[in-house]
């Protein structure tokens, strides 16, 4: 009879302990939970910031690469082509032609 009440105390004393041991664990895994859940929150708002950051800096992206693309096509020089050249040179000889032939008649004129 003690012998079972040795084992009877002893069971008592190992479940109060492990009953304890599961509620601090519980405890625990609580806190952990609430821990994690804060951070998860926090780092749903930085993500939502940085989305909000980056897609500012997408469209200031855009805009200085039309802004760009606006500037080059204003300081590109294309070449005039041979025929283009031959053309304009075509014509100031004509335009000079003319203007002699109009400094010779006014100079035999005035002579």
């Amino acid at each position: 009879l003690a012998e079972m009440r040795v084992a009877e105390s002893t069971a008592d004393e190992d479940f109060k302990k492990e009953e304890e041991d599961m509620k601090l664990e519980q405890s625990r895994k609580e806190q952990d939970v609430t821990y994690k859940t804060e951070a998860h929150q926090r780092l749903d708002a930085d993500l939502t910031d940085l989305q909000s950051d980056a897609d500012s800096a997408q469209s200031v992206l855009d805009d200085a690469k039309a802004y760009a693309e606006t500037v080059k096509s204003k300081c590109t020089v294309t070449p005039m082509s041979f025929e283009e050249k031959k053309a304009k040179r075509q014509q100031e000889i004509d335009d000079l032609k003319g203007a002699l032939t109009a400094l010779e008649s006014s100079s035999s004129s005035t002579a």
